[in-house]
């Protein structure tokens, strides 16, 4: 009997197919997070939402100046450091709110944020 007076259940045996199939079930669960790490069509959930929330709307063209053959790595740099620019004017310094804000922009690949707008720009360009 269980503290509250409950009777427990028997304890099931793991057999070896038992084994097997839970196995199998982490091995699938694995490979759907692990592995399929898009969101809407970019790279995960943090680049859609800092592109959604901070670059909607935003012209990289006009605010730096950039062309078609621009790096997306290096313009990449430039949008997370605006972005952070953004996020410490709306959030006190020192806080905790800017801790998590900084740690959600951790999992952002700028790059893909960047290419994004270097492909709008070869869009217009045509």
């Amino acid at each position: 009997m269980s503290p509250d007076g409950a009777k427990l259940g028997r304890r099931s045996t793991i057999t070896p197919s038992r084994l097997t199939n839970c196995t199998q079930s982490m091995s699938n669960l694995n490979s759907n997070t692990m592995d399929n790490k898009t969101y809407n069509g970019w790279f995960n959930y943090a680049t859609w939402r800092i592109n959604l929330e901070i670059f909607d709307g935003f012209d990289a063209e006009d605010h730096y100046g950039i062309d078609s053959d621009c790096d997306a790595y290096d313009l990449g740099q430039h949008l997370k450091d605006y972005a952070e620019s953004i996020i410490e004017i709306d959030v006190p310094s020192k806080s905790l709110a800017l801790s998590y804000a900084y740690a959600f922009m951790q999992d952002v690949n700028w790059s893909d944020i960047a290419q994004h707008m270097i492909d709008e720009i070869k869009e217009n360009e045509e």
